[in-house]
């Protein structure tokens, strides 16, 4: 490597969040409860954590979060306005 190519700049998009910087934001939503469709209302995160990490289970994991809670809760929910969107209007 010379000190030209020291000055060159990466290609590729900047990173807009360090790993830890998306593990927090992780860690923040989980104790808020705001992982439900954090792919809709957040896709930024979901899209950089699987970027840092592979999937976003292994974002989850990296973040000491535990998946199968989240996915548990994620089913309940749908489930539940499933049952909400088939009952009979009065």
């Amino acid at each position: 490597m010379t000190a030209t190519d020291a000055a060159t700049p990466r290609r590729g998009r900047p990173p807009l969040a360090s790993r830890e910087q998306v593990l927090e934001q992780i860690r923040q939503f989980a104790r808020d409860g705001q992982l439900f469709r954090v792919h809709v209302s957040h896709p930024a995160l979901y899209a950089r954590a699987r970027r840092h990490h592979g999937t976003w289970a292994a974002a989850l994991a990296a973040a000491g979060v535990p998946s199968e809670t989240i996915v548990a809760d994620a089913r309940r929910r749908s489930l539940d306005g499933r049952r909400k969107k088939s009952q009979p209007l009065d």
